[in-house]
């Protein structure tokens, strides 16, 4: 699901202090009610044996473990005994299957711009961090793409520029495609090709029980609707069709900053804009309120 910024917690807990015995250090780990994880070692050994060879797992004393685990919003942290870096699907859903039988949280993460206040219920549990399931696969009529669910914005724009291509992105380009679309996802394509959501043709999806499932308009038909707009609790998707589109050559782009006491009129002339939805499908607006002490320091 950050992909996403999808995320699945299945179970809040306490935590206690031990050592490993492997690296001498002395970290936190779980300490779930009814959990049969009993240390860090045992999430490498055990976990690790099932995975594939290019999956990898990260523990707190690890030098990758805080980049996987840095996010954008600081005050809605998860906390995690371990971050498991799948290398494909079926990794994910080992992963899935694993929390579940020792009674783990797990989370799934791409770029870490989920800030639901939830986040920081998850305690000691595991990040499946989808930062390597980042392929992008232009189909041969190159009217749509497969994308894997660690894609964010500016690889995908990157890649489909080669091509002569583009696709509805979030505005902000390190911000990762999937999760944006299973929440709706807002960009400067909007006008032309709808919400990222509108685009997204068929998911490959690993859901709560670590079952591997396809939704499009055929298949899981209710779950597909669901999961475009309101998606990222319902699985973790490793894999998505996403429609392209032949590149514009030319765009304009223009910031304009207002003081407080011009406000009612700037919004005033863009809901001029909005009336009877005639606003030209060309043209995206944003909005940004923020506090500029170099204007004033109220």
């Amino acid at each position: 699901m950050h992909v996403l910024q999808s995320a699945i917690i299945f179970a809040l807990s306490l935590s206690a202090r031990v050592t490993s015995a492997k690296n001498d250090v002395s970290v936190r780990v779980p300490a779930y009610p009814n959990t049969t994880l009993s240390s860090l070692d045992h999430i490498q050994d055990e976990l690790g044996s099932k995975l594939s060879p290019k999956a990898e797992i990260y523990s707190p004393n690890n030098s990758s473990y805080r980049t996987a685990t840095t996010r954008w919003n600081g005050a809605m942290q998860p906390n995690f005994a371990a971050v498991v870096v799948p290398a494909n699907t079926e990794d994910v859903a080992t992963t899935v299957r694993y929390a579940n039988k020792h009674n783990v949280p797990f989370l799934a993460v791409n770029r870490g711009y989920g800030s639901s206040v939830d986040m920081n219920r998850l305690r000691r549990g595991i990040s499946i961090y989808l930062h390597n399931l980042d392929s992008i696969i232009i189909a041969a009529d190159k009217q749509s793409a497969v994308l894997g669910g660690g894609v964010y914005a500016a690889q995908l724009i990157k890649t489909l520029a080669k091509s002569g291509k583009v696709a509805a992105t979030t505005a902000v380009t390190c911000v990762g495609v999937a999760g944006a679309g299973l929440g709706g996802g807002m960009g400067m394509y909007q006008g032309l090709y709808g919400l990222m959501a509108d685009n997204i043709l068929e998911m490959t999806i690993v859901t709560a029980d670590g079952s591997i499932i396809t939704a499009n308009d055929r298949q899981n038909a209710d779950l597909f609707w669901a999961m475009r707009g309101a998606g990222h609790n319902f699985g973790i998707v490793t894999s998505y069709v996403y429609k392209i589109y032949d590149a514009i050559p030319t765009w304009y782009a223009a910031s304009y900053q207002y003081t407080e006491d011009k406000l009612e009129a700037v919004f005033t002339e863009l809901n001029k804009l909005n009336e009877n939805g005639e606003q030209p499908k060309e043209l995206t607006t944003y909005t940004v309120f923020a506090n500029n002490p170099s204007v004033s320091d109220k």
